[in-house]
């Protein structure tokens, strides 16, 4: 599904998000959908460096570190899907 056909609807929520089945990045803020561009060379470096760092410091700890995109949902309450606005990638 192309971006500019979501678009055509004002509010969009993760369960529309759940929906798209392109291989394109979203994230969607307070219900409007951002179109997401890939990270750029210096940032992965940085990143990779940080999780390395991150990776060393919790080695035998509760804690994992996970290099990926990770869908990060943003809600003071669980709710429905259908009824969240907020979806961070």
């Amino acid at each position: 599904m192309a971006g500019a056909v979501k678009r055509k609807q004002k509010r969009y929520s993760y369960a529309d998000y759940l929906s798209w089945d392109d291989d394109k990045r979203y994230e969607i803020i307070d219900g409007e959908v951002f179109d997401m561009t890939s990270p750029s060379f210096t940032h992965q470096k940085i990143s990779l460096e940080l999780a390395t760092q991150l990776a060393i410091f919790f080695d035998g700890k509760p804690c994992e570190v996970i290099c990926a995109p990770f869908d990060v949902i943003l809600s003071d309450e669980a709710i429905r899907n259908e009824e969240i606005a907020t979806v961070r990638r």
